[in-house]
């Protein structure tokens, strides 16, 4: 897996596509979990100022971007850091989001296989259970490279995944795979 500074700029076009889709879903109010991936990072750089929003995050660098937005609150939940990710692994975060209940979590994956789940670094994956399992709605942020991707790793949760949200370069294939699978799934148009 690359690291956080490389996986920063890499398909930035299509992150933002599908940060755009997920903005339809916030709510002001919402309490939020996340996950430290790229992604989600991208999505929190373009949440409304004016809504109140609690974010509980994985991320190290989360925090600092959101330093500006007057109205959102961020919990860090702390941790052992992973290298190269800006991320918190280990029991602390584990019970720190345990602590939380979340109208929804936002997530990424550095694979995903429609019939193996989730793929990740192994330290990474309890974290993003525990996320998934204390929230209302979970959505996945997954650019269409993913999909063609393996790992050693999975997490198989389809049933508690509330929806897919992926860009415009999903082959027909592949998305007609995802939904023989049950998957609900948005596809974020080209900006």
């Amino acid at each position: 897996m690359k690291d956080f500074n490389f996986r920063l700029k890499h398909h930035l076009a299509e992150k933002q596509a599908i940060a755009r889709e997920c903005l339809k879903l916030v709510r002001d109010g919402d309490l939020i979990g996340t996950d430290a991936s790229t992604s989600v990072l991208t999505l929190c750089k373009m949440l409304p100022t004016e809504y109140k929003l609690t974010l509980v995050t994985l991320s190290q660098v989360l925090p600092i971007v959101m330093e500006n937005h007057s109205n959102a609150t961020i919990v860090s939940t702390g941790g052992i850091s992973l290298k190269g990710h800006a991320s918190y692994v280990g029991s602390i975060a584990l019970s720190t989001l345990s602590a939380f209940h979340f109208d929804k979590s936002f997530l990424s994956t550095s694979a995903f296989d429609p019939a193996l789940g989730l793929c990740d670094y192994s330290e990474e994956l309890s974290n993003k259970s525990k996320l998934i399992e204390q929230s209302n709605e979970t959505y996945l942020l997954c650019d269409s490279s993913k999909f063609e991707k393996k790992s050693l790793h999975y997490l198989f949760i389809p049933a508690n995944i509330t929806a897919i949200i992926t860009d415009w370069k999903i082959s027909q294939e592949q998305l007609d795979n995802l939904r023989r699978h049950n998957y609900h799934v948005i596809v974020a148009p080209e900006l």
